[in-house]
């Protein structure tokens, strides 16, 4: 197998390679790190299907297995994997793939690494909501996922070493999402997939500008010298938002490239 990483890891912290460091500010005003603000309504809503009697995401799901029919992958990353579903659900549909779940909060990386790798059970409570206490359990068949730390903007990964990438509701959270574009042309096998789903809720008036509406953003993918195989600007998510059957519908775009084998990205990070 080609080279995958082209740095090594800063430091290890419960198995969860670092590589890039947090400050104790940036932790702290990191909504991302707080376990039960963030991970477990994460974790709810992707991971307690049998209280939801069925998937909020699985529209999404459903797109992703739709486009990847037929194909192989060796190595596989999962950009902004959360509590770890998507990179699960991709681990377990690509059995001979090596699956990579990357994710810049720690409590993501730590939650998921504990529930599918090390098969740790969970007690999720959103008191404030009204739901229950339930008990999760991991799932006993399931292939191995590496999760590891890092921005997405700036991967450790090396030229040309993956061949599937998936991004789902990471994009717009993104501080800067064109060079996301710019470091998945880079790491992305010649002829590789780059799938991006996003519901396109940015907090940033000039993402707006560059990326709104869904077409916008299929420009800046082209730019980049991937090519537009499919896309899909209507998949409906629906997420429960209380016990009184309240809940959130939204639309979600989702976009299959992928990079052209005209030429290799040349760009390679220190």
């Amino acid at each position: 197998m080609s080279q995958i990483f082209a740095s090594k890891p800063i430091v290890k912290r419960k198995n969860i390679p670092f590589y890039c460091l947090k400050s104790e500010s940036q932790v702290k005003n990191d909504k991302y790190e707080y376990f039960f603000e963030a991970v477990q309504k994460n974790a709810f809503i992707h991971l307690a299907d049998t209280f939801w009697s069925k998937y909020a995401h699985q529209s999404v799901l459903d797109w992703v297995e739709k486009e990847l029919i037929g194909r192989e992958f060796k190595v596989i990353l999962d950009a902004g994997c959360g509590t770890g579903r998507m990179a699960a659900h991709l681990a377990n549909q690509f059995r001979n793939a090596q699956v990579l779940g990357l994710d810049y909060s720690y409590q993501m990386l730590k939650f998921a690494n504990e529930f599918w790798n090390l098969k740790k059970q969970f007690e999720l409570w959103i008191p404030s909501s009204g739901f229950p206490k339930i008990n999760i359990q991991p799932p006993t068949q399931f292939n191995h996922v590496e999760f590891l730390l890092s921005k997405a903007e700036k991967t450790p990964f090396a030229n040309n070493s993956i061949d599937l990438i998936i991004s789902s509701f990471l994009f717009d959270r993104l501080k800067e999402p064109s060079l996301f574009l710019e470091e998945s042309f880079r790491i992305l096998k010649d002829g590789g997939s780059f799938i991006l789903i996003s519901p396109l809720n940015f907090s940033s008036e000039s993402h707006w500008k560059d990326f709104h509406p869904s077409d916008k953003l299929l420009a800046q993918i082209s730019k980049n010298n991937f090519k537009i195989e499919h896309y899909n600007f209507d998949l409906m998510v629906e997420e429960p938002l209380d016990l009184n059957g309240n809940c959130i519908k939204y639309n979600v775009s989702a976009i299959h490239a992928i990079k052209e084998n005209i030429f290799s990205s040349t760009k390679i990070h220190p």
